[in-house]
């Protein structure tokens, strides 16, 4: 038996003390939920490509995960007890992505993130653009009388355009879960772009810059939880939300990147055993498995002064797996910090 959600806690009454900031009165609540901290190994898969056949253990394409905590109930008629039903409480929704995706139309630079010499420029086209703007096409043969702070640009440009390719091929990103999908793009070099419509990835000039920084902020202002990654500071991304990482190296300066945590809503304590599953976002997909596909799971191994440690590991490859750490009813002090 199977059941979608269970909300086993609320934020707690409004007590009797009040404080005064900046001249209003109002009632301060604790955040009675959980916190719950994803220690993903490094070979933890990603989905499966548009069109790539799963390997052993990868969720498919165009898939989620989603964290469960479950209840066991069991038969004591028998020695030892034996599990007779489960009862499965959906969590959190997450999905893991690579850090960036150069492939989207809108991994762009944006005004409020720092330095962006070109607002709604396609970051693959950063390097070009500023060649374009300095008139230097090679920093190691440049123009007589070039300034030597163009060519240290350009070699910056260069250098970060570089690296995006081993960020998305490296870095594994938990994130926030969508279903949302951009339209259709015009071809990379045309930029005869009319209404909505998002200019081709390698259109350059200021018209086609302003109305790529216009669409994609509409899409994002639409669909808040879509991630869209940044290769400059990963914990901002363009939009929705970064949970973390999986573990692994950071390719810009060989510095390890793991862990990630989610505030929930629920008090996660008393539970048999913990699971993440991968489902469709097709959902009709997931229809003789409403509760999804196993991906991890494990049962509760430490309780510690109200830390719950548990090893979710996969069925199918024991390399793969997630230490997760869960601090239950963030409305009491238990655990000092």
């Amino acid at each position: 038996m199977a059941r979608t959600t269970k909300h086993v806690a609320t934020v707690g009454a409004c007590g009797l003390a009040a404080v005064a900031l900046t001249g209003l009165v109002g009632c301060v609540e604790p955040f009675s939920g959980s916190n719950v901290q994803f220690d993903f190994s490094e070979p933890t898969p990603l989905p499966a490509r548009e069109g790539q056949t799963p390997l052993a253990g990868q969720p498919a394409a165009d898939s989620y995960m989603v964290f469960y905590a479950i209840d066991h109930v069991y038969d004591e008629t028998v020695d030892p007890p034996v599990v007779e039903q489960s009862f499965v409480y959906e969590v959190q929704r997450f999905e893991l992505k690579p850090v960036i995706d150069t492939t989207s139309p809108c991994l762009i630079d944006i005004p409020d993130q720092a330095a962006p010499n070109f607002p709604g420029l396609h970051r693959t086209m950063f390097a070009e653009k500023v060649k374009e703007v300095t008139g230097i096409d090679d920093p190691f043969d440049p123009p007589n009388g070039a300034n030597e702070g163009d060519i240290t640009d350009v070699l910056n440009a260069e250098a970060r355009v570089d690296l995006l390719g081993d960020l998305q091929g490296i870095v594994k990103a938990v994130t926030s879960y969508s279903t949302f999908t951009y339209p259709d793009v015009l071809a990379d070099d045309d930029c005869s772009f009319s209404g909505d419509e998002l200019p081709g990835r390698t259109c350059m000039d200021d018209a086609s810059n302003a109305q790529r920084l216009r669409v994609c902020q509409l899409h994002w202002a639409a669909n808040p939880t879509f991630y869209e990654g940044s290769d400059k500071v990963f914990t901002l991304p363009l939009n929705g939300q970064f949970y973390g990482n999986v573990e692994g190296t950071n390719p810009i300066n060989s510095g390890f990147l793991g862990g990630a945590q989610i505030f929930v809503d629920e008090v996660l304590e008393d539970f048999d055993a913990y699971a993440v599953n991968w489902k469709y976002k097709d959902e009709a997909m997931n229809a003789d498995a409403p509760v999804g596909f196993p991906f991890l799971s494990g049962e509760p191994e430490e309780r510690t002064r109200g830390v719950i440690s548990v090893r979710m590991v996969s069925p199918i490859t024991p390399t793969v797996f997630a230490e997760t750490a869960i601090f239950p009813g963030l409305g009491r002090d238990e655990v000092t910090f």
